[in-house]
């Protein structure tokens, strides 16, 4: 499935820029139906602004709400009550002045190429992809602005802390275990969606790569010794290693290869331990040890805040286990680009991402990027690139 950007479309380009009404809105749809079809179309749109906030002197873009149009068209969502209220909202209270405000459409297309038409309201299932495009543009705009208006949906992402990957800088090098799940996954550099990393509440430590034991190719299944044989290597580990066997959070299963490491499988605990999930992961693991190379394994189990080297205490609360899942897809955005054939414990998702493509993000673009994708990126990486030159300058006081 394809996703295109169309954008960025002006609004309120003569009138008074601090308050959206009826009148521009109209004016506003004569713009888009210039790109004929776009308003019937369906998919994810983003609401920027452009101007000088109360309390600061420079002028920034920046997207404040992103919203899918699923069983209703662009036309039908976008203004809807609740988000013209917001919108107006966000531009009287939280501006003193307005230069432009403007939308992004990224569209839904069918394999024809024509703009997909909204899914049937009595479709049990709407669209593939919808949803999973609309997250991965709220995370990308929440890092552009931390007062995002979708906060709501972005709880984890606002909540959850991976050591020296997301929304946790350490000063200094990356340790090597970071620097070979970075590798191995294709994280080019340290994710904060967060002014204040110190607000989130869920942590998680990288560990790894571990190897598993020699494996003879004529078994036939990975038996339980097999699995023994693995945790009992971390009985005599050194006490700054964690106690993983009976450790809760992700981990990443991959195969080493010369001097890369290629992930094949992202999974959780979910409510229990890494060691009695694995119980139902012997299948999954002897497919994985099977391919040509070292399988090695990353953990990344959930910390106390208090002590980082202590693994947090099993906890089966549902907003523990959903956590841990959000982790598992945000690093799947990432590892499926190194591995499309990789797997999670959630299947489906794996599946919708192998196929969804949205130009300029996910997928390998050839040629020169549009104007709307090269505007879009430039939105969302301008703080990033902000951020980036801050740490190299703090890592060298250090």
């Amino acid at each position: 499935m394809n996703f295109k950007v169309y954008g960025p479309f002006k609004l309120n380009t003569e009138s008074d820029t601090r308050w959206i009404d009826q009148a521009e809105i109209k004016k506003f749809w004569v713009e888009v139906a210039k790109h004929e079809n776009l308003g019937k179309a369906c998919g994810v749109y983003l609401f920027c602004v452009e101007g000088k906030q109360k309390g600061v002197s420079k002028t920034t873009n920046l997207p404040w709400y992103v919203g899918k149009a699923e069983r209703l068209t662009f036309k039908q969502e976008c203004f809807n009550h609740r988000n013209q209220l917001s919108y107006n909202k966000v531009i009287s209270q939280l501006y003193r002045e307005v230069t432009a405000i403007h939308f992004y459409f990224v569209a839904r297309h069918d394999e024809d190429g024509k703009f997909s038409a909204p899914a049937k309201k009595d479709e049990k299932t709407p669209y593939e992809g919808v949803r999973l495009v609309e997250r991965l543009f709220m995370r990308k705009s929440l890092a552009a602005n931390n007062d995002l208006l979708n906060m709501r949906d972005l709880t984890n992402a606002r909540r959850t802390r991976i050591r020296n990957i997301l929304n946790w800088s350490v000063p200094g090098r990356d340790d090597s275990s970071v620097r070979a799940l970075k590798d191995s996954l294709g994280i080019n550099d340290h994710v904060s969606l967060l002014e204040d990393e110190s607000d989130a509440k869920n942590l998680y430590q990288v560990y790894g790569p571990y190897h598993f034991p020699t494996y003879k190719t004529t078994t036939k299944a990975v038996g339980k010794e097999f699995i023994s044989a693995f945790w009992d290597q971390f009985a005599s580990k050194p006490k700054s290693i964690p106690d993983f066997p009976k450790a809760t959070g992700v981990y990443v299963i991959g195969v080493r290869w010369k001097d890369s490491i290629t992930p094949h499988h992202i999974g959780t605990s979910k409510r229990t331990s890494y060691q009695d999930a694995w119980k139902g992961e012997r299948g999954r693991i002897a497919g994985i040890v099977r391919q040509r190379g070292a399988p090695v394994v990353f953990f990344l189990p959930r910390v106390s805040p208090k002590s980082h080297h202590k693994v947090e205490k099993i906890k089966k609360t549902s907003s523990i286990s959903k956590n841990m899942e959000f982790v598992e897809k945000w690093l799947l955005r990432y590892g499926i680009a190194k591995n499309r054939e990789i797997t999670t414990g959630e299947g489906e998702t794996a599946n919708i991402m192998r196929k969804l493509h949205v130009e300029g993000f996910i997928k390998p673009q050839r040629g020169k990027r549009s104007k709307s994708v090269s505007q879009l990126r430039e939105l969302f990486e301008k703080k990033n690139k902000q951020e980036g030159e801050r740490r190299t300058a703090d890592s060298a006081k250090q």
